[in-house]
């Protein structure tokens, strides 16, 4: 039984891998980020254009993650020192368990299948917070209110390494998922979460796969939460990187819109459908027909007046009410 809660997976959790143990990244060996493995923010998103015309997406030749082993890890001291961090810890361990019980989702992600990788239900493996990090023996504490992307990658190496010392060896499925806590900036290149990003998915020498989701309630994170509770958007984010890295693992190798330059998602950005208590990315059909596309432009268009609308009237009740 794969562990949940704040267990470390065991030697019989975890597949026997196809490629045999990770390599430690060099400035060559770690690929230059893909402007789409990106989850924009919202003021870069209305800037981009929209595009009538049915989605062409098409396979790239590389490989797909069949049953994704999802294995959670909550960077830093805070998730375990505030009440309210560890509510929501547990409850994003409870929205993987949720998300791949789903069958209809399931099914929209095995149109994406190919005949040498067919995609399959997941599962959530297993799930780490900063004392079993701490645990695993790795200098892996946050220092100071910002985390780049290389020190993420430092961090998985480190628990890859230990994970294989225990003969818990690499797995091609595996897909890791890593949280930030409040008011902790992540940095990748030149960008900036926030500012430039809401979450990503990326990989190690094409080996380790995983996800970078910041809290998204800082003061200067309104673009990554709107007029969502940062649980929320934490899931809305999480499920849009989850469906691109099970079928684009190493950008632009698995399913891509070449055409729009586009991860199956990248088109409907905060495009949300709420399944029963959660916000979920909206997961398209592989090709999306012009009818589609539009039924859902003028939905988008709808719910966005209606925000704008409420808005206005509580600026008007502000002015009325102002002395």
């Amino acid at each position: 039984m794969a562990p949940k809660r704040n267990e470390a997976p065991t030697p019989t959790d975890i597949e026997a891998p196809t490629p045999t143990g990770i390599e430690a990244p060099t400035p060559t060996g770690i690929e230059a980020p893909t402007p789409t493995d990106i989850v924009r923010t919202r003021s870069l998103k209305s800037n981009a254009p929209f595009t009538f015309g049915p989605q062409e997406f098409t396979y790239g030749g590389g490989p797909l993650i069949r049953a994704a082993k999802v294995f959670t890890i909550f960077w830093g001291s805070h998730w375990n020192e505030d009440p309210l961090l560890k509510t929501q810890m547990q409850n994003l361990n409870d929205f993987f368990d949720f998300i791949f019980a789903e069958e209809e989702l399931i099914e929209k992600l095995k149109e994406y299948s190919v005949p040498r990788w067919k995609i399959t239900r997941g599962e959530r493996l297993g799930t780490a917070d900063e004392m079993i990090l701490q645990s695993l023996g790795a200098d892996i504490r946050i220092k100071g209110l910002s985390v780049t992307d290389e020190q993420i990658k430092q961090m998985l190496i480190g628990v890859n390494k230990q994970f294989r010392e225990n003969n818990v060896e690499n797995n091609p499925n595996l897909l890791y998922f890593v949280y930030l806590p409040p008011k902790v900036k992540l940095v990748r290149g030149t960008q900036e979460s926030c500012k430039d990003f809401c979450g990503y998915h990326s990989h190690i020498n094409k080996k380790i796969f995983y996800a970078a989701v910041p809290y998204p309630d800082n003061p200067d994170c309104e673009h990554c939460k709107g007029d969502l509770a940062p649980f929320d958007a934490l899931t809305l984010t999480s499920s849009h990187e989850l469906w691109e890295a099970i079928t684009d693992p190493i950008p632009p190798k698995g399913w891509y819109d070449n055409q729009r330059g586009e991860e199956i998602c990248d088109g409907y950005e905060w495009k949300r459908e709420d399944i029963k208590r959660y916000s979920v990315q909206f997961l398209p059909e592989k090709r999306m027909t012009d009818s589609r596309i539009i039924e859902l432009a003028i939905k988008g268009i709808e719910a966005e007046r209606t925000r704008l609308d409420e808005e206005l009237a509580a600026l008007t009740h502000q002015l009325k009410t102002k002395p």
